[in-house]
């Protein structure tokens, strides 16, 4: 990763320089003429960035800290980040729906990297459903268990999709890195927990998280 990096930071500077030697000659010779070259050095660092966010990403899945666990209420959690989104939910067409257990206990968890395990799960969801729709969140208590489950009204998966989805670098998106699920799963893994993926293909997308009391 850090070979890969390094000179990619080296690509990323030079061109910046040449997009300030091309605004040179705009203003000498004006903008005509430079328009093709303008865009060929918007395509090159369109593609330095995809990359530096790709090493970016393979470096925080490498690197991932071990969970820093306090007590925490995971309804709160939910809650709270629902209403940190809710700009993005209206922006996108999407309706939210909750069913949160009352008799919830507080569970062991990294609020922090939980939280962004979660919010990768429901942008995925807001992706998966391009002309709006629902997403429904619900935990409940299950022995010595919780579950926290995510589910949208979305495109779905195949079931071969479906389960190489928290494969490392498999993705179905246009420019995506393969690496958010892969490393939700290695979040709740160190959490002790588990998360499994049903999909229908045409009706939707179910993520389901169990945590450990």
């Amino acid at each position: 990763t850090h070979e890969i990096r390094n000179p990619l930071s080296s690509m990323g500077l030079n061109s910046e320089l040449l997009g300030d030697e091309i605004s040179d000659l705009e203003a000498t010779h004006g903008p005509e003429g430079f328009l093709e070259i303008r865009g060929l050095l918007s395509a090159i660092r369109g593609e330095i960035d995809r990359l530096t966010e790709v090493t970016e990403q393979y470096l925080r899945f490498a690197r991932l800290p071990k969970p820093k666990a306090v007590a925490a209420d995971l309804n709160v959690l939910v809650t709270d980040l629902l209403e940190f989104m809710s700009q993005e939910f209206l922006r996108c067409g999407v309706i939210t729906e909750t069913q949160l257990s009352k008799e919830l206990p507080n569970v062991s968890i990294d609020v922090g990297q939980i939280r962004q395990s979660i919010l990768n799960l429901v942008r995925n969801a807001i992706e998966s459903m391009q002309s709006g729709g629902v997403i429904r969140l619900v935990t409940m208590m299950d022995t010595s268990l919780v579950r926290l489950s995510i589910e949208d009204t979305g495109e779905g998966m195949t079931p071969d999709t479906a389960q190489r989805i928290f494969d490392p670098f498999f993705t179905t998106k246009t420019g995506g890195t393969g690496l958010g699920l892969s490393m939700v799963q290695q979040i709740i893994q160190e959490h002790g927990g588990d998360i499994s993926c049903h999909s229908v293909l045409g009706s939707g997308t179910k993520f389901t998280i169990t945590l450990p009391l």
